[in-house]
């Protein structure tokens, strides 16, 4: 248990003083001021408390009770994460912002902001982001982003998760974002982002000729495919079409949503030019895929 003394600085041209914390960590000593102000006969020593005689009495003990609860809580905090306490770990931590319990709640703060400038699609991928990094780390603290966490996290993605170079490059862009924000905000000491990073790669996609996707859609408007091939062109020409991942596209709800006909627009984006595709997919076949 820390041992917090509280006392008066005296001031050399008054009968008041300011009150003061004190107390060691680490051999090192840590002391400030509560900015409690009151006269030096109507401060008790020994309890290190204004006395009831001071009009303010109740107000100003709050005032130095909750200074010794957050220094408490500054040590336990430490103490769970197993770091030695240093005076400067100390005033570094006990001056951050306290209003989240570690970096979830405050991506969940941020997204919610950053989701108002954004496209539906952007906030969809950084879902993905930060779920990944919840699974990952569910108690992960602010302290805890070093450059040596931001390599396993990384590792993690590639090796566990199975993501592809640029897929992984993605998630710790978008996990940039976030840590970036906290920082700017006062609830990290260091940007681990500034000495960490990592090349992206050009992606090697393979794609389908103009000539080759009609061949597609005329196999399908055919219907000489069995029943299982059929399904599955629809779902692929689906996905061709309307912009949506795998993932998405197996979304049962999402196909029942458009049966029995298919119209989605999609602007598709190349060489900086946008082409309006619409594709009509007409049946009364029922979406939902047996997986």
């Amino acid at each position: 248990m820390i041992n917090i003394k509280t006392y008066i600085r005296k001031s050399a041209t008054s009968n008041d003083g300011v009150v003061w914390v004190l107390f060691y960590t680490n051999r090192e000593k840590v002391h400030f001021s509560t900015k409690v102000r009151c006269l030096e006969k109507d401060f008790n020593e020994n309890t290190g408390r204004v006395k009831s005689s001071d009009k303010n009495a109740a107000d100003k003990n709050l005032i130095i009770e909750q200074i010794w609860a957050r220094i408490n809580a500054v040590f336990v905090k430490f103490r769970l994460r197993d770091k030695k306490m240093t005076r400067d770990g100390f005033m570094r931590t006990y001056n951050r912002p306290d209003d989240f319990e570690n970096f979830h709640g405050f991506c969940r703060n941020y997204y919610k902001k950053f989701s108002k400038m954004n496209e539906p699609e952007t906030m969809q991928s950084h879902d993905t982001v930060l779920k990944k990094l919840q699974e990952y780390s569910p108690h992960l603290h602010f302290d805890d982003i070093t450059t040596d966490w931001l390599d396993d996290y990384y590792a993690y993605l590639r090796k566990k998760l199975k993501n592809c170079e640029n897929t992984a490059y993605k998630n710790m862009s978008t996990l940039r974002k976030y840590v970036r924000a906290a920082w700017k905000a006062g609830y990290m000491d260091e940007y681990p982002f500034d000495n960490w990073s990592i090349k992206r790669t050009r992606a090697n996609y393979t794609y389908l000729t103009e000539d080759e996707l009609a061949k597609f859609i005329e196999i399908y408007k055919g219907g000489g495919l069995d029943a299982k091939r059929h399904k599955a062109l629809e779902l692929f020409l689906f996905m061709c079409f309307s912009s949506l991942h795998i993932g998405d596209a197996f979304d049962e709800q999402k196909f029942r949503e458009t049966n029995p006909r298919v119209l989605e627009n999609a602007a598709k984006k190349a060489n900086n030019t946008h082409y309006q595709i619409t594709f009509c997919i007409q049946t009364g076949a029922d979406y939902s895929l047996n997986r």
